[in-house]
């Protein structure tokens, strides 16, 4: 990818067509599997990461699907409230724990 507007465009591409295919948790796995694991990982620690996050897509839509009103057709205030906190929950892993990995993953280049 030559720059962010370019992987941007990739990364919509993909997932509209992962949408069609009844495959986006699979490919949020392979995604991360890519960003976080080491290509070399042994077959069972690929296999219990992706335990642990279809488990956690699971559990976060089973949720959502039990909290929301079914009573309205339109988002309650209630129910914006529960996806703002659950915003703010996964920002704050994003911020405390996959951006630090990242910052650690990039190298720089030349001498300082």
């Amino acid at each position: 990818m030559r720059n962010s507007a370019e992987f941007e465009r990739f990364v919509a591409e993909t997932e509209a067509e992962l949408v069609k295919q009844g495959k986006i948790v699979a490919g949020g796995f392979a995604g991360y599997r890519m960003l976080v694991m080491d290509v070399d990982a042994p077959e069972d620690q690929v296999r219990e990461c992706m335990l642990a996050f279809f488990a956690g897509a699971q559990h976060l839509f089973t949720t959502l699907m039990r909290i929301m009103d079914r009573e309205t057709e339109e988002p309650t205030e209630a129910d914006l409230r529960a996806m703002d906190q659950i915003n703010a929950e996964l920002q704050d892993f994003t911020d405390k724990v996959l951006e630090p990995m990242h910052a650690a993953s990039v190298r720089t280049r030349g001498n300082a």
